[in-house]
């Protein structure tokens, strides 16, 4: 007997108890108890498992609101060929039914209340000229989704957008716990910034079902930085705070952002040819709101040396002679 006609004897019964009937409590005993042991019994010489494991499986699925996750876990942990995950694919389907819609929705309204903090966490930045305000960490979420949609045709590696924008959103969700803490911030943290910021977004995300992990692995890959995503993610969001401290009153600016200014985390942008250019010439622009503000001499010598020996393919300095670097 092939295992797809074996699975169906064995939960026949299933569509049968699924009446209020009394006539059917054994049918349904057998669907969701008994079934689902013959069926693992069935293809213990399959699964290739050592005896530890199967029986570890068989545990789980003695726990009748575990048997979804076993089913993933059979699927995921011994990599059969597609004829399993065909056979498992009704049970790895199933919704966990102890969870009824009501109390999912609330959970997706708790999590809405959490991340809705944002809105009111300030950044560092403040926003344009005309404005006497800090931005929000949602707003800075917000501008990195519109300039992915900008920027990631022009990339050279073509990249997922939809996972980028799911990166660039979910990315700082952990500010909403801890609070947005300036890159160069000195203090203690900022020296705990990532642990905490892990340990934020897992209680952020722990009573949310199957899209918790999706979040936190968003995140994961988002810190990581290893996959063109990641990059392109990352790259938005270091060059995003130089964007929004150019259209801002330099009068904003804090000591701090002209030391870690204008090249901030410039070896993020080296992984695409289009991605470097965009930040060098955000570069210009800085240097030259710094300059005109008469701020030169509040940032470090080897940033006036890096401007003053750009390339000749961006525009040069109106002025006739290269600026000379402060003596302080």
């Amino acid at each position: 007997m092939s295992h797809r006609k074996f699975f169906n004897v064995c939960n026949a019964p299933r569509a049968a108890g699924s009446s209020f009937d009394t006539r059917f409590l054994y049918p349904v005993f057998v669907s969701h108890f008994v079934s689902p042991l013959v069926v693992l019994l069935f293809l213990k010489r399959d699964l290739k498992a050592s005896e530890p494991r199967f029986s570890r499986t068989l545990q789980r699925l003695a726990y009748r609101r575990f048997w979804t996750y076993t089913a993933r876990t059979v699927v995921h942990r011994f990599e059969r060929p597609r004829g399993i995950k065909v056979l498992l694919q009704p049970a790895i389907e199933l919704k966990f039914t102890e969870m009824d819609e009501s109390t999912l929705i609330q959970k997706f309204i708790d999590f809405h209340r959490k991340a809705a903090k944002l809105k009111g966490t300030t950044r560092h930045s403040w926003l344009s000229d005309t404005s006497s305000r800090q931005e929000s960490v949602a707003e800075h979420s917000w501008m990195l989704c519109v300039l992915a949609i900008l920027m990631a045709d022009e990339l050279q590696e073509k990249v997922d957008l939809l996972k980028v924008l799911k990166m660039v959103v979910i990315h700082d969700l952990a500010e909403s716990v801890t609070g947005d803490i300036p890159s160069h911030e000195i203090s203690d943290r900022q020296n705990t910034k990532k642990e905490a910021e892990k340990a934020a977004f897992n209680d952020l995300v722990k009573d949310l079902p199957r899209k918790g992990e999706e979040i936190l692995s968003l995140w994961k890959e988002f810190e990581r930085n290893e996959t063109p995503e990641a990059q392109f993610a990352n790259a938005l969001d270091k060059v995003e705070a130089l964007l929004q401290h150019n259209i801002a009153s330099i009068e904003t600016w804090a000591q701090g952002d002209f030391n870690v200014g204008p090249y901030y985390k410039d070896h993020y942008f080296n992984f695409d040819k289009f991605i470097r250019a965009f930040k060098d010439v955000v570069d210009i622009q800085t240097m030259e709101k710094i300059i005109d503000s008469s701020n030169e001499n509040r940032i470090e010598k080897k940033h006036l040396e890096k401007y003053n020996s750009r390339p000749t393919g961006f525009e040069k300095r109106r002025t006739e002679k290269p600026l000379k670097p402060s003596t302080n």
